[in-house]
């Protein structure tokens, strides 16, 4: 484990010392509520006021097509707060499913987005959906209602995958299906995502999660690694071994926290303006206060390439925390980046046919500073200042990034 720590540590030193957050232009002030990004351009938010009307507000949709660095209403409605977003592909177009409350009452918001005109649905739903997650183009949640989890696939719901209520949080992944008991005594995993047979994993230590845990912990379950982010106290019990042994750290936030593929782990301060991020299971955390911010969610891109931070009166704070990881695969052996360093020119070199969508330049700090057109292979440099950046190629294939150094 401590091999592993370190590697991790090595990985991700780069981003925790340099990864800034920035305020991006969401223009409104509602409340942002939950934010999903299809890809690394488009995205979609939602928010409003409290679900029972006080501070009442206009239900809200925003859309972006540049990342999340800047926002527009396509929807809004008054009196409504809607709180869960998620984009599905149903045949040839894509649909936007939203989950609403209006006092006190459930509603479920649609609209198919890739038409001229958009036709907005506000139906009343008889279930109440809360720790939402998509998988496999499958929304599954637990129902605050009637207990369980259910799923809502093709315009059909199936209730109780699960058949107990006995479940306070969960993963769904390629590795299974995994939740933790109510009473935080227990983890069960099945290898088969629509349910049957689970698992009763190895004891956990309870004497450092408590039963009174919160909506703002959470897991994830990748492989043979477990982590899971507690809130009472606020701590990070994980495993690598498929829960055979586990280890944990006390620190974090007891706020929302999101948890990446990786393991890294974000983590906030209930209605607060801090930020936690860890790179390394919470041996140690970096922390990060931003003036006149309350944060209450997060979320990231689909490819992690970027988290976001949002809360109170539409703010919005983005980081491209993992602009300087590169999960290239063949894509090394593809592209080539030179001279590097460079004064003013940079040149691309594809050594094989790769098809590319876009090309981002970002500084050390993670702000993207230009954006080239994809079939630009000598990037103009000029008029930036001497120091270290870091180039994106974005393609059918995945990213390629790169750091170069401009003289």
């Amino acid at each position: 484990m401590k091999n592993v720590i370190i590697l991790m540590t090595v990985l991700f030193g780069f981003n925790s010392s340099k990864a800034q957050w920035y305020s991006v232009n969401s223009n409104t002030t509602e409340n942002i509520k939950d934010l999903f990004m299809m890809d690394s351009f488009n995205g979609y938010c939602v928010g409003g006021g409290d679900e029972y009307g006080f501070p009442q507000g206009f239900g809200i949709v925003m859309k972006t097509t540049d990342g999340g660095d800047n926002w527009e209403t396509i929807y809004s409605k008054d009196s409504l707060s809607i709180n869960k977003v998620y984009v599905l592909t149903d045949g040839p177009y894509e649909k936007l499913i939203a989950f609403a409350t209006k006092n006190g009452s459930s509603y479920m918001l649609s609209t198919i987005i890739n038409t001229p005109s958009l036709n907005w649905m506000l139906d009343s739903i008889p279930y109440a959906p809360y720790e939402v997650k998509l998988y496999n183009n499958v929304i599954f949640y637990l129902d605050n209602i009637n207990g369980g989890l259910s799923k809502y696939q093709n315009g059909v719901i199936t209730t109780n995958l699960l058949n107990t209520n006995d479940v306070s949080l969960y993963d769904i992944s390629q590795s299974g299906l995994m939740y933790v008991s109510a009473n935080v005594d227990s983890i069960y995993i099945s290898i088969d995502t629509n349910n049957t047979n689970f698992t009763s994993l190895s004891q956990h230590p309870t004497n450092v999660l408590s039963s009174n845990q919160t909506l703002h912990a959470s897991i994830m379950h990748n492989s043979d690694t477990i982590v899971f982010k507690g809130t009472y106290p606020s701590s990070i019990v994980y495993s690598t071994n498929l829960g055979l042994n586990w280890s944990h750290n006390l620190g974090g936030g007891e706020g929302k926290s999101l948890i990446l593929e990786s393991g890294k782990t974000i983590s906030l301060d209930q209605n607060s303006n801090k930020i936690r991020t860890t790179y390394d299971l919470g041996q140690n955390w970096n922390v990060v206060s931003i003036n006149g911010a309350i944060f209450t969610g997060l979320a990231c891109s689909k490819n992690n390439s970027s988290v976001f931070a949002f809360g109170k009166e539409g703010i919005i704070y983005k980081n491209n925390i993992t602009i300087g990881i590169s999960d290239t695969g063949n894509l090394k052996n593809k592209i080539n980046i030179y001279p590097n360093p460079a004064k003013d020119v940079l040149q691309i070199e594809i050594c094989e046919n790769v098809d590319i969508d876009r090309i981002e330049l970002f500084d050390i700090n993670g702000k993207k500073i230009r954006i080239f057109r994809q079939d630009e292979i000598i990037l103009n440099l000029s008029g930036l200042i001497a120091g270290e950046y870091i180039l994106k190629i974005l393609t059918k294939e995945g990213e390629f990034t790169q750091k170069v150094i401009l003289e």
